[in-house]
């Protein structure tokens, strides 16, 4: 059951990656800038090519939440890691250094799970886990998202996907207590519905986040950092909540270390990849300023020339007088 369990949860990582190109770029179509505003949002729901990445995304969740009602959590959550490197493969370009990292984390992420498979036992869930994880979660994401809402520049990006990765691996955490409840037919009414509102709002909370994520950098940066924060909230309520780990020698803790550093070396290496200068076209609010030239796109000029899908050129900068 183990193994079924790993192997969805690989389908499932490829699942994240195609859902994270697709939604980056729809991102993009709507926003030059570094933040989604709430109509942007909206307009979000009307790409198709959002809404295939929303697709991809629920075939991920599905496959996710079926693994992990065959294998514990100590298991499944380090594999999303493996949607980091397949989201930097199907970005371009793709460098021998990113190579290097996708190699690093598929490899850390392969090792950890051989090492830790054989140790892993799946246990009996407490009835208030639901309880005992959603305070705790649920203050760090508020911090993360405040930060994030304040900062500037680079540090958005990070933050939100941060956020992102704490919420969605509070579903899993979730999850993993619900299914394990209806494998044992034992499904308590109070803790369940808990686990289910909590599940919900931890998703919608989520995918703002990716989506406020995506607006200000990489889809790999972001996935980057969701999907290795997304496996710790697992593998520690894995181990201290579930206690689905069996003591194990000193040797095979210093192995799973290693093999979870190496993963970690890699996503932060994809992590520190610069972005790519945006060519998408985002239409203008009209307006009555200067006049505009419509045949350069964003990225192609200097930051002090752009404007949203167009460029304008200031009064006083360059050849500023007409006819010139």
């Amino acid at each position: 059951m183990i193994l079924a369990g790993i192997v969805l949860a690989v389908l499932a990582a490829c699942c994240y990656a195609v859902a994270a190109t697709l939604q980056h770029g729809a991102v993009h179509t709507v926003t030059a800038g570094d933040r989604l505003r709430l109509a942007q949002l909206g307009a979000l729901a009307r790409r198709g090519r959002w809404l295939a990445g929303l697709l991809a995304m629920g075939c991920g969740a599905g496959l996710h939440v079926v693994s992990l009602s065959v294998a514990p959590l100590l298991v499944v959550q380090p594999i999303g890691v493996l949607a980091i490197g397949l989201t930097a493969l199907l970005a371009r370009p793709a460098g021998r250094s990113t190579l290097f990292a996708v190699l690093a984390s598929t490899a850390g992420v392969g090792l950890f799970v051989l090492l830790a498979a054989p140790h892993a036992n799946a246990t009996a869930v407490p009835e208030l886990a639901a309880g005992r994880v959603l305070p705790v979660t649920g203050l760090v994401v508020v911090v993360l998202v405040a930060a994030a809402v304040s900062a500037r520049g680079w540090a958005r990006c990070p933050l939100f996907a941060t956020a992102a990765g704490v919420a969605y691996g509070t579903v899993s955490v979730l999850a993993r207590a619900v299914a394990a409840h209806v494998r044992m037919s034992s499904l308590p009414v109070g803790p369940t519905v808990l686990a289910a509102a909590g599940g919900l709002v931890a998703i919608a909370v989520g995918g703002v986040c990716v989506q406020q994520a995506f607006a200000a950098g990489r889809a790999d940066t972001v996935l980057a950092c969701e999907t290795v924060v997304d496996p710790m909230i697992g593998v520690l309520f894995g181990v201290f909540l579930f206690h689905e780990a069996r003591h194990g020698s000193p040797v095979l803790v210093l192995g799973e270390v290693a093999a979870a550093a190496l993963a970690a070396a890699g996503a932060l290496v994809l992590a520190r990849r610069r972005p790519v200068a945006s060519t998408t076209v985002v239409p203008r609010e009209q307006d009555n300023g200067p006049s505009t030239s419509d045949h350069h796109r964003c990225g192609h000029v200097p930051a002090e020339h752009q404007w949203c899908g167009t460029v304008r050129t200031p009064v006083g900068v360059g050849a500023g007088r007409p006819g010139a």
